[in-house]
């Protein structure tokens, strides 16, 4: 369960997807500082994406994992998000579904880490 500011985040408030090769995933989108800012939850699975071509909007996914506490995940070294654009959050049954989601999408985009 994700929440923005104790509200919980409905499937309807999400916002943007990320295709894999078996599915389309949807997620919620939000600026990186909004997301350290406000977001708590559990079970959630985590993506962090840069854009090269401003006008094109290229997504560059620079990161995705799962985290059983949202906070694990903001916990990074302030480098690693260094040029981040947005973030993307998904909340999951648990681990095993994590599992299955970050292998579907890692196996059509390259990820930095």
């Amino acid at each position: 369960m994700i929440k923005y500011d104790n509200i919980v985040i409905e499937m309807a408030h999400f916002n943007s997807h990320i295709s894999g090769t078996d599915n389309n995933y949807e997620f919620f989108e939000i600026l990186g500082y909004s997301a350290v800012k406000h977001l708590s939850g559990e079970n959630v699975i985590c993506v962090a994406y840069y854009i090269t071509d401003t006008f094109q909007r290229f997504r560059n996914y620079s990161h995705i994992s799962y985290h059983k506490n949202l906070k694990d995940f903001f916990k990074t070294d302030d480098k690693e998000w260094s040029g981040i654009y947005n973030m993307l959050f998904k909340s999951v049954g648990n681990e095993n579904e994590a599992a299955t989601i970050i292998n579907d999408i890692k196996s059509k985009h390259s990820f930095r880490s």
